[in-house]
């Protein structure tokens, strides 16, 4: 099978995902494809599915993101959660000084994860 054409399959607490390779070539310079690559060995069970615990809806928002390229959610929360998650797996370029305002931004980011997970 042609590396462009495999699939790579996920299990995100008990979550299914799959992105084609073609995909995660695309941001090949973040961290997402350097975790995913084939010569990296994070964990996979018994059926090939990388294994990650982290919240699905917000690793959907992400593949959601890299499949279309331009994929933007509708409601703010959401927007903020994949700001969050591009920022998080390298996919988007962060400033070497992260100023207070930032940082309170980044845990109100995060406590909106949190509630709109909770829903």
């Amino acid at each position: 099978m042609d590396s462009l054409n495999k699939i790579i399959k996920f299990n995100v607490r008990g979550v299914k995902f799959k992105l084609h390779q073609k995909y995660i070539e695309k941001v090949q310079d973040s961290t997402f494809a350097q975790d995913f690559s084939e010569s990296n060995n994070i964990f996979q069970d018994e059926n090939g599915l990388f294994c990650i615990d982290h919240y699905p809806e917000a690793f959907g928002l992400l593949i959601k993101y890299i499949e279309t390229d331009n994929y933007m959610p509708a409601e703010e929360s959401e927007k903020e959660i994949l700001e969050f998650e591009l920022e998080f797996w390298g996919m988007k370029k962060k400033n070497n000084i992260v100023s207070q305002k930032d940082k309170h931004l980044n845990m109100k980011i995060q406590e909106n994860i949190r509630k709109k997970l909770v829903e």
